[in-house]
């Protein structure tokens, strides 16, 4: 029983011990191809975002004009006591 139980922890730390360093080398062309991806992930959202500006656009509108419309935005103008 004593022996399986100093088994385990022998073999992780025979495991971290034998493992050679892994010799690697980073070229340019590697950095490179991760500016291309971030370059790439913001043109996405740029042209992502032109394409549902409008109706972005149109959605900020509706709000607006629905709150313009509530009764309790107009009188708050009118009497001078809104924030807005």
């Amino acid at each position: 029983m004593r022996k399986s139980t100093l088994l385990l922890p022998a073999l992780i730390l025979s495991y971290f011990v034998v493992i050679a360093p892994a010799a690697a080398y980073l070229d340019p062309g590697t950095m490179m191809t991760f500016i291309q991806l971030l370059v790439g992930a913001l043109a996405g959202a740029f042209v992502a975002l032109g394409l549902y500006w409008y109706q972005f656009k149109s959605f900020v509108g509706r709000l607006s004009r629905r709150r313009q419309d509530s009764g309790f935005h107009r009188q708050d103008q009118e009497d001078g006591t809104g924030d807005g």
